[in-house]
């Protein structure tokens, strides 16, 4: 997660939001640009797709929750 965010932070037409606030937390919020989109949407299937894998394996330690927001 911290790999993919650092990735993003660097791309031009992305900007991206998170935290931690507690041990075992995490939150990130995105926009882009249209320069932006197609790297965005891609490295957010990855995340997804990992974060669920760890949802799904471990079941009472990790809970996701995606929450699609359009302007």
């Amino acid at each position: 997660m911290r790999t993919a965010l650092s990735v993003l932070s660097g791309r031009e037409g992305v900007t991206i939001r998170g935290g931690a606030p507690a041990k075992g937390e995490l939150w990130l919020e995105a926009d882009y640009e249209a320069n932006g989109k197609d790297f965005l949407f891609a490295t957010g299937v990855f995340l997804i797709d990992g974060l669920k894998s760890v949802a799904q394996e471990y079941p009472k330690n990790c809970v996701l929750n995606i929450t699609e927001r359009r302007n």
